[in-house]
Parts: structure tokens; sequence; C-alpha cells
């Protein structure tokens, strides 16, 4: 129905709210955004996420999937009221995204509530393991990676089919749009820029969490050429001295 209903044709009615910035706000932060029907989300990725109301979202979806709002437009007739919920809507949109309408701020067309546990039905963000392995042995590793060797068993350790089928769930039934490839030290995965690939491939934001230490300019390049959109980079401590004693690289 909702096809139909922007397929509607006749004239953009005079007198509306001005509208011409939408279709190319829209292109410009397609990229970078991501909204879900399923439980009307839209989520700034990788972690930034504020809920709409239905009909928001589907109008959303429609403009991200390529649609112009000149048919939303036409959809809506000669209804001023709706035409002006429509430019309130896209409006508190836009300055969210840019960060000037905030929780602290006002605006007509977005409400402030507490959050509550039952904001999204699906995953905002998602992390993968790759790897147990670790060229560092942290004394403070909160995943007890400190071995080069795997501290679990190979048969516990996902294969690179395995990693692809849980991001094709991700992806497809979590609808997911983030992924972070972390470990162990994800570097040590031969695979990765592969796996980062069929991630960028399916459709998801792929970040890297690492040490840095393995890092050089062809890694850098090969990842980058997979399409890897970011990294963080642990580091913990500022002092050469004090982090070489906590951070004790495996030889």
């Amino acid at each position: 129905m909702l096809k139909h209903f922007f397929r509607r044709s006749g004239p953009v009615p005079a007198g509306m709210p001005d509208l011409t910035w939408v279709d190319e706000f829209i292109s410009n932060v397609g990229p970078y955004i991501f909204v879900r029907t399923e439980d009307n989300i839209l989520i700034k990725r990788p972690n930034q996420a504020q809920k709409l109301n239905a009909q928001g979202a589907q109008i959303l979806k429609f403009l991200l999937d390529g649609g112009k709002i000149a048919a939303v437009i036409r959809g809506l007739g000669n209804d001023s009221t709706r035409l002006e919920q429509l430019a309130l809507f896209l409006h508190g949109v836009r300055g969210v995204l840019e960060g000037h309408v905030t929780a602290d701020s006002e605006h007509p067309g977005v409400e402030v509530e507490t959050f509550s546990r039952h904001f999204s039905d699906l995953p905002i963000l998602s992390e993968v393991a790759i790897t147990y392995k670790c060229n560092l042995r942290c004394v403070f590793c909160y995943a007890g990676c400190n071995c080069t060797t795997q501290p679990v068993n190979d048969e516990k350790v996902m294969s690179v089919a395995e990693i692809r089928a849980v991001l094709h769930k991700l992806w497809h039934e979590g609808k997911v749009p983030s992924v972070s490839f972390t470990g162990g030290e994800p570097t040590l995965h031969k695979q990765l820029p592969e796996l980062v690939a069929y991630a960028k491939e399916l459709g998801m934001r792929v970040n890297l969490i690492t040490n840095g230490t393995r890092i050089n300019a062809g890694l850098a390049q090969r990842l980058a050429d997979a399409g890897l959109d970011s990294a963080q980079v642990s580091l913990e401590l500022t002092q050469p001295r004090i982090f070489f004693e906590h951070q004790i690289l495996n030889t």
C-alpha cells in the first residue's frame, strides 16, 4: 500500500513548506544512517539510535531507498496539516543528525522520553570475535586473551565459513547495520581483509578493534581496499615505560 501511496500522481501543492533540500540531504547522509522498520529505529551508524513513529520510519526508508521527496508530497495531496507534520518530522531528523537537536533542546517534531528497555526489538550494533589469539600479554586483558596460542580448543573457534554465516544472520535476520571485528587481536587472523570485504558486501559498516601493533602500510591498505570504515586502537597508557610494563609484546 505504501508504494501506491507514493506513486499517486498530481501537482505539488502551492504554498507548502520548503523541502527542496531533502533529496540532497538524504543523498549525503545515506551512507551513515540506517532505518529499520521492524522496530521503527533510526540508527546513525554505528551506535546512535532514535525511535521513529511508524509512518516516519516508512517515509524515511522510502527516501533512503531512492524515493524522492516530491513523490511523498504528492502522496499527501492538499492536506496542509500533514504537509506541515512532514516538514516538522524531516527538520527534526536533520536537527538530530546534525547535532542541533538534543535531549536538552526543544523541537516540535521531536519528543524526549525516558529510555525504555523496550526501545528496540533488535540489536543496534554487533561485535564478532574472530580469534582469541593475541600478540600482547596485557595484565588487565578483559577477554583473557594474553597468549599467542588459542586459549580455547580449536573446535570452539569459528572457521571463516562460520564467521561469514554469523555476519549473514546479523545482517539479514538481526537487521544490524554495523559490526566490529575484535578478539583477541583480530589482525592475527589471516582472512581479516576477506571478512571485512564480505561484511561490506552485505551492506554493513565495518569497524576494527585492535591494539595497533601489527598495522603497517601494507595491511592498512589491504583493509582500506576491503572497505574498512574505521578502527579503534587501544592505547591504555601514554607513558612508554609504564605501557610496556603492562602490555608485554609476545615474541
